[in-house]
């Protein structure tokens, strides 16, 4: 599974590396942002700045969302990670 894993990411990012100097399709932003590709290796890969990823990615919504981790044996504790692939479940 792991090995498949890396795989499918390899892949994704040899589809990316046809964009280089390009415009990403919108699609491939969002699934790049999905599997854990930050807006700065992205930027290295197309060869734009990353503040140009950034606005790209914010425009279509593409935001981080905030998970809680409970900490077991700790009443009203948690630990917490961001994702791009689940709603915000935290107030800021």
């Amino acid at each position: 599974w792991f090995i498949e894993q890396m795989k499918e990411l390899v892949e994704l990012e040899e589809k990316i590396l046809k964009y280089k100097s390009k415009k990403l399709p919108d699609d491939l932003l969002i699934q790049a942002k999905k599997d854990g590709f930050a807006d700065k290796y992205l930027a290295q890969l197309l060869n734009v700045p990353e503040e140009q990823i950034r606005k790209r990615r914010i425009a279509l919504d593409v935001v981080e969302a905030w998970e809680p981790v409970p900490v077991s044996g700790v009443e009203n504790a948690a630990y917490y990670f961001s994702t791009y692939n689940a709603p915000n479940k935290v107030e800021v």
